[in-house]
């Protein structure tokens, strides 16, 4: 479902782009645009955050509180028409559409904003809210038929079927997949051991396995912005987050204010916490570039400029961005992939 999400938001700063041009006669401000919510489930002072998207970067505008009705206000201008999210944390947010004369009431349930909120008052957020629910029930129902697809497998395992199929598709959560893929291939070597199956289920593990939790991540060592060189194990007896984003990656940059915030704040305790950064561009300048942009002041930003095609994408198996694998100060991969609220949990839980 994240990876969905994800796709959508790329979409959504794309729109940003284009929506502007739809306004070129009318930038002066009239009187500013209104929000006026009420979230049930939300305790009095929940924060309420408003960021415009805008070509690749997240800017925040304002930051509200609920009252004891679950009640808030975020007033502002925008001279031109604009994408905006709207969020309580990193994994709960919605996307609205707003401009001068955007008067919007939004209604929903603190606990699943994006599955339970309406909007009134402005039909470009309507429209956002209905393409974001038929992006939700997709997912939801292909997350359905995987778990099916799995079922049928397991129950047909012994058949050569069955082993085609799990040869051939690799399904969403990386770790469940070592299992299930060492549990078919086991019965497919036994089953048809004249078939080709077992070694290329046993190939499929073997590129997961290198990036399985618990295990020492892969070294790395790439260029930096400098020309010199830079391992990821130079960084060892510190907590530090691998991190595959781009410039041109929305999702990746919509995180990179998060992402500054837990180098912030975790960067000086205990062992230390620091960001590898591994950009997956083509072009050195973008590159740079949105490294001064978002403000990314780690020291350690490394790219063979290859895109996809480059070595640690390769070595990690990584096929979309942004993913991340979190380290121990031993190498040791911690987690994958987490959530901004979740990487700072985690962050306050070992550097206690």
């Amino acid at each position: 479902m994240v990876r969905l999400l994800h796709s959508f938001l790329t979409f959504a700063f794309a729109f940003t782009v284009l929506v502007p041009n739809q306004a070129c006669q009318n930038t002066a401000a009239i009187d500013g645009y209104t929000i006026s919510g009420q979230l049930s489930h939300a305790p009095a002072g929940t924060p309420v955050y408003l960021a415009q998207l805008n070509d690749g970067k997240v800017v925040e505008k304002d930051t509200g509180k609920t009252d004891e009705q679950g009640r808030f206000t975020l007033q502002g201008q925008a001279p031109t028409p604009g994408l905006y999210q709207i969020s309580l944390h990193d994994d709960n947010r919605i996307l609205v559409v707003l401009t001068n004369k955007t008067h919007l009431r939004l209604r929903g349930d603190a606990r699943d904003l994006i599955s339970s909120y309406s909007v009134q008052g402005s039909p470009e957020s309507d429209l956002v809210r209905q393409m974001t629910g038929m992006m939700l029930d997709t997912s939801r129902r292909m997350e359905q038929k995987i778990a099916s697809i799995k079922h049928l497998i397991r129950r047909n395992a012994t058949s050569a079927a069955a082993g085609f199929i799990a040869c051939n598709q690799l399904f969403f959560d990386p770790e469940q997949d070592i299992q299930f893929t060492d549990s078919i291939a086991l019965i497919q070597q036994k089953a048809h051991p004249e078939l080709p199956f077992y070694r290329q289920l046993q190939a499929k593990r073997a590129l997961l396995q290198p990036t399985a939790i618990g295990n020492t991540a892969p070294d790395i060592e790439e260029l930096l912005p400098n020309g010199k060189r830079a391992a990821l194990r130079e960084l060892r007896g510190k907590y530090v987050l691998v991190d595959f984003w781009a410039s041109w990656c929305g999702p990746c940059r919509q995180q990179s204010p998060e992402l500054v915030k837990a180098y912030d704040k975790f960067k000086d305790q205990g062992p230390g916490f620091t960001v590898y950064s591994v950009s997956l561009d083509q072009n050195r300048d973008r590159w740079i570039k949105a490294i001064a942009e978002d403000k990314l002041h780690w020291p350690t930003h490394v790219s063979d400029l290859k895109g996809f095609n480059s070595v640690p994408a390769a070595t990690y198996g990584v096929r979309d961005i942004p993913q991340s694998f979190l380290l121990d100060p031993q190498g040791h991969i911690l987690a994958k992939n987490l959530s901004s609220d979740s990487l700072m949990a985690k962050l306050a839980e070992v550097l206690k």
